[in-house]
């Protein structure tokens, strides 16, 4: 019985991280989209390009229906996570990886922070569902 109890306050206490952390992300990647439309001007006027696939809309959420922001994760998450030598950054372009790259460290920082989140929900997530499958 005692057991149960603990569980039932990790487990509550999981659900509550879980939703705070959300939040956050949310308010993080909507503050991050300003800051990315700024770094996309910044990439046209420097490499004097007209191409649009690394400018999209950074933060598209929506109560009703959400999505994995498939452009979001190839072209800011993996430039900044892997080296350029992985299978998941040779599609992008050189260039853009080196800008990317070369962002101030109080940019790049944001960035980290979100997917610092990003993960941090993934993990409250999982253990939330192996507490709910412990009883």
């Amino acid at each position: 019985m005692r057991l149960y109890i603990v569980n039932e306050y990790l487990r509550n206490a999981v659900l509550i991280s879980l939703f705070i952390n959300c939040v956050v992300y949310i308010l993080i990647t909507y503050r991050n989209e300003k800051m990315y439309m700024g770094i996309c001007e910044i990439f046209r006027a420097v490499s004097h390009t007209t191409n649009d696939d690394y400018c999209f809309k950074y933060f598209n959420f929506n109560i009703t229906f959400y999505y994995v922001p498939t452009k979001k994760i190839i072209y800011v998450y993996f430039p900044l996570i892997f080296k350029k030598t992985v299978s998941t950054n040779k599609s992008i372009p050189k260039e853009w990886y080196i800008f990317i790259n070369s962002l101030p460290n109080s940019k790049k920082a944001w960035l980290y922070f979100e997917i610092f989140l990003l993960k941090m929900s993934g993990i409250l997530m999982v253990l939330l569902v192996a507490l709910w499958m412990q009883g």
